[in-house]
C-alpha cells in the first residue's frame, strides 16, 4: 500500500444534529460531520461570527488519521476520526469512523467512497449525494488542500435545521425566509432585534410551542452557503415585517379546532341571578393578542365567556363593561385562523367590543373611568393574550405587537378611586403584575403564573387553562363555593381554578389584606355566619339568650306588649364601635329604638297589636379581622306570656303580671280557671311535638331535653287567639 506526503492540511467545514436542551436564550453554533452526534456547541453571545475549523493528517502504515483542531463545539470530536488509504493503483478510500462508541450518534456514522487513478497535483472531486455534500481537494506530497461543501439551497438547509429539531416536526411551526438575510442584518422580534451572521444565510423561525401564549420556546435558525448553522434561542415572535418575508414550510397538527372555534353557550348551567351591586360594578376585558398571526380563537373565547358570566349571572350593565380586543371592531382579519372575530361576544346581535386593545384607548377608558367610578363602586378587570418579561419587568402584550408594562398598567389602576377593584389575568408572566399592583388600595390580583413562567391553554385549545376553571368556578354545581354561603370569593375562584390548573404553572394570589376572602364580582358581600353570631336579650329584667345555627338564620324571640328590651351581642368579641342597628320591616311608631355598637335597646308601645313585627337588623363591618356579617332578629308582638328556658332542658312559661308559686292553688272562688293552650312545633318538619293545656295563672315547668336538636316555635293561644310565639334551638 502507497502512502501519500508527510503532511497536509484540509479545511473541512462539519455540521452537527444538537438537541436543544432547556428554554435559554442564547446564541448557538454549530459544526460536526455530516450525521448525528450529541453536542452542545458552545455559547457564543456576543459574537454571531461563524468560526471555520482546521483539520491535520499524518501518514502511518499506509493509514491516513485526520484529527479536528480549533473546534468551537463542547464534545469530543477527536472521537471521530477519517481514515483515508490508498492502494497500488492510486485508489483513494476515505472512511469515517466513530472511536470508542462515546459520540452517541443519531445516524449512522461509517461511510466511505473512493476515487481511483490518483495523480498527484490534480484536483479531485467526489459527490455523497445521500448527504447532500461535494468534496473538492488536491491530492499532493507535503501540500495543503481544501474540502469545501457545495452551494446551500434552501433544501438542504432545511434538512440541516430539521436534524436539529428535538420535538418531533408536528409538533412545531417552522417559517423560511424567502431568500437569503444579507449579512449582519437586523431581524425585528418583539422588544428587541437580533443580528443575522457576518455572512448571508437562510433565516429558519422555529415555534417550538404553537397555539401557546407567549412568550416561550424559539429560536432563530441561520444557515449560510458553507452550511455553517449558527442557532439563537429566544422566547418571543419575529414582528410582522420579518414574517411577512417568510413562508411556513412546516406546520405542527395542534390546530383550534374550527368548528368549536367560538363558544355557542358554555355558560348554559350558570346560575341566573341579580346583583344587588348591580348599578356599581364595573368592568374591563382586555385582550391585544399581538398581531394576526398568533391572535388565537380561544382568546375570544376566554374574553365570551367572562362577558356572560358578567351579565348573565352578575346582571352587569353592558354599558358598564369596556370590552377591548385586537383591532376593536375593524373587519380586517384579525387573528390566526385567517377571520375577523365577531363584535358581538354574547349573540345577542349587539356590539359588544368597544375598541382596538391599543395602549392609548386602555388609558383613554381608566381615564374615563377615574371621572365616573365612586368609592361605593367596584371595578373588575380581565387580561388574557401574551405577556413577557424585560428588565425583570413583567409586561402585556396589545395589538399591532405593543407592551404595556406592570408599572405603566398599575399606574392607570391606581388613578381609579374604587370600593374594590378586582383583577384577573391570564398571560405569560402575569404574576410580575402583582410586585406593582400591591399597593394599589381596595385591591386583589389573581394571576395564571409567575413570573418567570409562561401560561398555558387548555389540551383542547378552546381556553386559557387557569382562567377556564377561575370562570367555571362561578357556574352551578361546581364547587367553587368552598364554604357553601352561596357567594364565590376572589380568594375561593382562585383556589378552585388553582386546584383543577393540569399544567406547568404556578398560579398567584394577592388578597389585599384579607379583601379576597369577601369580594365577589358583585362587590363586597355582607352576610352572617353561623358560628360567629351570638348574645342575648334582656325583656323586663329576663334573659334569654340567642345564636345563628346557619347561615341566613333569623333569630326570633317574642316580646310582650310595652316591654323593655335590651339587645346585647356577645359573639364574635369585637372591641371597635363597629356594629350599625337598623329597623327594616315593622311599623316604628309601635317602638323605640337606641343603637348603641354591640347593644341596642327596644320598647314596645302599649298600643302595639299582637302578632306585629319588628325586624331588626344588626351589621358588622371590620376589614381588620375579616368580619363582614349581618344578622336579622325578628321581634314579635304578644301578650304578657314570658317563655324562658334553662340550661337544663326546662322551659318555663308564664304571665307577667301574675306573682305565683309552684305550689299555687286553683282558685277557691268555686269557678273555672281560664286556660290557654301551648304548642311546641318542630320548624323544620311542622309537626306539633308537644301540646297541652295549662291555667293562665298558673306557671308551667316543661321537660324539653328529649326533644331532637334543631329549632321549635313556641305557640300560646287563648280562645283559639295566638297570644305569644317565640322560636327556640335545641
Amino acid at each position: 500500500m502507497k502512502t501519500f506526503g508527510s503532511f497536509f492540511s484540509v479545511l473541512l467545514v462539519i455540521v452537527c444534529c444538537v438537541a436543544c436542551n432547556e428554554y435559554n436564550e442564547s446564541v448557538e453554533i454549530y459544526k460536526s460531520t455530516f450525521s448525528g452526534c450529541k453536542s452542545q456547541a458552545t455559547s457564543r453571545s456576543n459574537d454571531n461570527s461563524l468560526p471555520h475549523e482546521r483539520v491535520v493528517y499524518e501518514v502511518k502504515n499506509g493509514i491516513l488519521t485526520i484529527q479536528l483542531i480549533d473546534c468551537n463545539v463542547s464534545c469530543d470530536l477527536e472521537k471521530m476520526d477519517a481514515n483515508i488509504s490508498c492502494d497500488d493503483h492510486n485508489n483513494l478510500t476515505l472512511q469515517l469512523i466513530e472511536v470508542g462508541g462515546e459520540a452517541n450518534c443519531i445516524c449512522p456514522m461509517d461511510f466511505s467512497f473512493s476515487i481511483k487513478n490518483l495523480t498527484l497535483g490534480e484536483t479531485y472531486t467526489c459527490t455523497i449525494a445521500e448527504r447532500n455534500y461535494t468534496f473538492s481537494f488536491v491530492f499532493e506530497n507535503g501540500a495543503r488542500g481544501t474540502v469545501t461543501p457545495s452551494e446551500c439551497s434552501k433544501e438542504i438547509a432545511y434538512e440541516l435545521v430539521k436534524q436539529m429539531i428535538k420535538e418531533p416536526l408536528t409538533a412545531v411551526d417552522i417559517y423560511v425566509s424567502d431568500r437569503m438575510i444579507p449579512a449582519n442584518s437586523d431581524i425585528p422580534i418583539l422588544g428587541e432585534n437580533i443580528l443575522s451572521p457576518n455572512t448571508d444565510s437562510w433565516l429558519f423561525f422555529v415555534d417550538e410551542m404553537p397555539k401557546q401564549n407567549w412568550s416561550h420556546p424559539c429560536q432563530y435558525i441561520f444557515v449560510n452557503k458553507k452550511q455553517d448553522i449558527l442557532c439563537i434561542k429566544k422566547s418571543m415572535y419575529p414582528l410582522e415585517n420579518s414574517l411577512y418575508r417568510m413562508e411556513k414550510i412546516s406546520a405542527s397538527t395542534m390546530i383550534e379546532k374550527l368548528n368549536e372555534r367560538f363558544i355557542s353557550s358554555p355558560i348554559n348551567t350558570v346560575v341566573k341571578t341579580k346583583s344587588i351591586f348591580a348599578n356599581n360594578n364595573y368592568a374591563v376585558i382586555i385582550s391585544g393578542g399581538g398581531n394576526r398571526h398568533y391572535n388565537h380563537i380561544r382568546y375570544w373565547n376566554d374574553c365570551s365567556y367572562i362577558y356572560r358570566i358578567l351579565t348573565e349571572k352578575y346582571n352587569y350593565n353592558p354599558a358598564n363593561i369596556y370590552v377591548l380586543m385586537a383591532d376593536g371592531t375593524d373587519p380586517a382579519i384579525d387573528n390566526d385562523s385567517g377571520t375577523s372575530f365577531p363584535i358581538d361576544l354574547n349573540e345577542d346581535g349587539i356590539a359588544d367590543i368597544d375598541y382596538a386593545a391599543t395602549i392609548s384607548n386602555i388609558s383613554d377608558v381608566f381615564k374615563q373611568l377615574s371621572s365616573i367610578l365612586k368609592t361605593d363602586d367596584n371595578l373588575f378587570i380581565y387580561t388574557i393574550d401574551h405577556g413577557g418579561l424585560f428588565n425583570d419587568e413583567s409586561y402585556l402584550v396589545l395589538w399591532n405587537n405593543q407592551i404595556l408594562f406592570a408599572s405603566e398598567f398599575a399606574e392607570m389602576v391606581k388613578q381609579i378611586n374604587t370600593k374594590s377593584t378586582n383583577i384577573v389575568m391570564g398571560q405569560c408572566h402575569s404574576g410580575g403584575f402583582i410586585d406593582f399592583l400591591n399597593t394599589c388600595s381596595n385591591t386583589c390580583v389573581s394571576t395564571a403564573c409567575t413570573k418567570e413562567e409562561r401560561s398555558y391553554a387548555m389540551s383542547n385549545l378552546q381556553y386559557d387553562e387557569y382562567l377556564y376553571y377561575w370562570m367555571r368556578s362561578h357556574e352551578k354545581n361546581v364547587a367553587g363555593d368552598a364554604n357553601g354561603d352561596t357567594y364565590i370569593t376572589a380568594v375561593e375562584s382562585h383556589s378552585y381554578a388553582k386546584n383543577m390548573d393540569s399544567k406547568p404553572e404556578h398560579p398567584q394570589h394577592w388578597g389585599g389584606g384579607l379583601l379576597s376572602r369577601k369580594l365577589t364580582l358583585s362587590g363586597i358581600v355582607k352576610h352572617s355566619f353561623a358560628d360567629y353570631v351570638d348574645g342575648y336579650c334582656t325583656i323586663n329584667g329576663n334573659v334569654s339568650s340567642f345564636y345563628a345555627l346557619y347561615p341566613d338564620h333569623e333569630i326570633e324571640i317574642g316580646v310582650p306588649i310595652g316591654s323593655r328590651i335590651d339587645i346585647n351581642i356577645t359573639k364574635p368579641v369585637i372591641y371597635e364601635n363597629c356594629f350599625t342597628w337598623s329597623i327594616v320591616e315593622g311599623n316604628h311608631s309601635t317602638s323605640m329604638f337606641y343603637p348603641n355598637n354591640t347593644t341596642a335597646h327596644l320598647e314596645i308601645s302599649s298600643q302595639a297589636d299582637v302578632g306585629d313585627k319588628v325586624k331588626i337588623k344588626v351589621e358588622a363591618d371590620i376589614p381588620v379581622d375579616d368580619y363582614y356579617l349581618s344578622q336579622f332578629i325578628n321581634l314579635y308582638v304578644t301578650s304578657s306570656y314570658r317563655i324562658t328556658r334553662t340550661l337544663d332542658g326546662i322551659l318555663s312559661i308564664s304571665r307577667e303580671e301574675e306573682t305565683v308559686s309552684s305550689n299555687a292553688e286553683l282558685s277557691s272562688f268555686g269557678e273555672k280557671m281560664k286556660t290557654y293552650e301551648y304548642q311546641i312545633i318542630e320548624k323544620k318538619t311542622g309537626a306539633v311535638r308537644i301540646r297541652g293545656f295549662n291555667f293562665i295563672n298558673k306557671p308551667l315547668n316543661l321537660n324539653i331535653s328529649q326533644l331532637d336538636k334543631g329549632i321549635y316555635t313556641i305557640i300560646i293561644a287563648e280562645d283559639k287567639q295566638i297570644k305569644a310565639r317565640h322560636n327556640i334551638s335545641i
